[in-house]
């Protein structure tokens, strides 16, 4: 996986003694075999579609999609051609309280339509910040990220 518009993934520090990982596909990828790791991550589909594998259950997935992976979910992906999406791997969870209870019933929401268009522009605005690198920008990064997990 490569950055997106991002020179290198962006460690931003977020809450309380967390750390997110901010890392978006440019490259359109096509196919990630069936694996796991140990922190929560948050997948967001912004072009694309394809089917997303988690726990042995199938999900169909297209622009406007967030999955939400808890830490040893198996999952995997395919696409129907190619698939863009930008993910928030959340390495270090303390004080994030609130993180695995907003998805443990479904991990896979389809947005609405003007919800998908609130979510592209703080993922834009993130972007925006982390290349000013002001002294705001880690307080307005963190604002857009509260925003995406609402």
């Amino acid at each position: 996986m490569v950055v997106y518009s991002f020179e290198m993934a962006s460690h931003i520090s977020y809450a309380a003694n967390s750390t997110v990982c901010l890392v978006a596909d440019k490259q359109r990828a096509t196919y990630e075999p069936l694996h796991r790791h140990d922190y929560y991550e948050l997948v967001y589909i912004y072009d694309g579609a394809g089917v997303q594998i988690i726990n042995d259950v199938s999900y169909s997935i297209g622009p406007g999609t967030v999955i939400f992976l808890h830490p040893d979910d198996t999952h995997s992906f395919y696409s129907n051609g190619s698939l863009s999406m930008i993910n928030l791997c959340f390495i270090q969870t303390a004080g994030l309280y609130h993180l695995p209870e907003r998805y443990s019933s479904n991990p896979v929401v389809v947005l609405s339509e003007q919800a998908n268009g609130d979510i592209k522009l703080l993922f834009t605005l993130m972007e925006s910040e982390l290349k000013q690198q002001s002294h705001l920008s880690n307080a307005a990064i963190a604002y857009c990220l509260d925003w995406i997990l609402l």
